[in-house]
């Protein structure tokens, strides 16, 4: 195969893991064009590159040179464009195969975990940057310094962000793979929570020989599996058994300092400019790469203290009468609880969450988890359940979670209501979260901008 030269269709464009994707290969000098039913904030970070987009899916869209089409595993098997792809004998390759494919022209580096995926990419991204290596990056967000989901450099690294939730990860096979922790998240698509620990085994095992495995000891599912590896392995975490160890951490209202230990040997004091515990974890994902490819570690230091972050994950929006607006992805209890601990800890006011559930069988399957997530926050108010074109899960909308959440500070609104709400509950100093995998990142942007209106 292929790569250069050929001339590539995106069926769903302008998802997370397809944009990035369709930048790198425009990047390289392919033909690239896609289709979708909208255009995304992840297709629009493309729009100063030559990628014909079409709105919505018809056969006219395919062109009959196009070499490879390219599905994730939320395109149907009836879209019109996919029918029309077999009739036609076009080549038919799933993203994850692709980015497989484009990882083995490369130095890989493959992240995988049910949460922090994003991060610890566009961290690992930056400080290869800052280390002055030319990488490549595909990760599920929009990074703040690269202005997209991607980055294309002619160097010998490529670190991207693997999906386990529909066992593509299982098709890469990486110099070094970073986990970052197990969750029940995605069961739906597992057989059973033993295959997907065995998958994720399975995973860490396929490290190419001379590899590594970096691995978050904090993680008590990957403590559980731990001696199923049969690879070389680095561990970090907060835990004293780990490899590379924090072991002093204080915080202010911009910055965590984390004093780190590999080993026996004295990192010194590393800073972060962002709120949680996790992201402290994931900085020593980032730096147990730089460990292994002996990159200079006042560098690797100084690259993490101006990390920029990644869309979405603790992004201030606005301030606006005192009041400091967040905009965070966390759709899952773990990641809720600690996205909210985090800016806890360093907000001087009160902390107000407003809520949207993503997906009736995300909530049916975590519904005891998110009763008492929410319970470090002042206040929690959720809206209608973002459903992804799912059918509605009797006894698990958005109704039914707020009726069970252990709060006394909560509410359940329709989303027109929000804008009263919001101003009557908040005061100078508190911090609002609008949170969720859904719509709710533009609800509270069309807030933002209202009240500046």
């Amino acid at each position: 195969m292929f790569l250069k030269n050929k001339k590539y269709h995106f069926i769903g464009i302008g998802g997370s893991g397809m944009a990035p994707l369709a930048g790198i290969l425009s990047s390289m000098g392919c033909l690239v064009s896609g289709s979708d039913l909208k255009k995304t904030t992840y297709f629009n970070s493309l729009e100063d590159r030559k990628i014909k987009f079409y709105l919505g899916h018809d056969i006219n869209n395919v062109d009959k040179e196009t070499d490879y089409i390219v599905v994730s595993s939320a395109i149907k098997k009836d879209n019109p464009e996919y029918c029309y792809a077999l009739e036609m004998k076009i080549p038919i390759i799933h993203r994850g195969e692709l980015l497989a494919k484009l990882l083995q022209q490369k130095f890989s580096i493959a992240v995988s975990g049910s949460h922090g995926k994003t991060s610890v990419t566009g961290m690992v991204g930056e400080v290869l940057l800052a280390c002055g290596t030319t990488p490549s990056v595909y990760l599920g967000g929009i990074s703040k310094k690269f202005g997209a989901g991607f980055l294309y450099g002619e160097g010998e690294y490529f670190v991207a962000e693997t999906d386990e939730s529909d066992k593509s990860f299982r098709m890469i096979h990486s110099d070094i793979n970073i986990l970052t922790n197990i969750d029940r998240e995605h069961l739906e698509n597992y057989e059973s929570e033993s295959e997907h620990l065995k998958t994720f085994v399975e995973f860490i095992n396929s490290t190419k020989k001379n590899g590594i495995a970096i691995l978050c000891f904090d993680d008590a599912p990957i403590k559980k599996i731990y001696s199923d590896f049969t690879v070389e392995t680095l561990t970090y975490g907060f835990d004293e058994g780990a490899d590379l160890r924090v072991v002093k951490h204080s915080l202010n209202e911009k910055l965590q300092d984390f004093e780190v230990h590999y080993r026996e040997k004295n990192l010194g004091t590393f800073s972060i400019p962002l709120p949680g515990r996790h992201f402290v974890l994931n900085s020593l994902a980032a730096i147990a790469v730089s460990i292994h490819l002996r990159l200079d570690i006042e560098l690797v230091r100084k690259a993490l203290s101006s990390y920029q972050g990644v869309g979405r994950r603790s992004d201030i929006i606005g301030v606006k009468d005192g009041v400091t607006y967040i905009d965070d992805y966390a759709h899952h209890p773990t990641e809720i609880i600690a996205t909210i601990s985090g800016l806890k800890e360093q907000s001087r006011g009160k902390l107000h969450v407003v809520f949207q559930p993503h997906r009736y069988s995300r909530t049916k399957e975590s519904f005891k988890d998110f009763i008492g997530a929410f319970e470090q926050a002042s206040s929690v108010s959720l809206i209608d359940t973002f459903s992804a074109g799912e059918a509605v899960i009797e006894g698990y909308t958005a109704r039914d979670l707020f009726e069970k959440i252990n709060h006394i500070e909560k509410f359940y609104l329709q989303e027109g209501q929000l804008k009263s709400h919001i101003n009557n509950i908040t005061r100078d100093g508190d911090c609002c979260i609008f949170m969720g995998a859904g719509s709710i990142s533009a609800i509270g942007r069309t807030f933002i901008s209202s009240s500046n209106s």
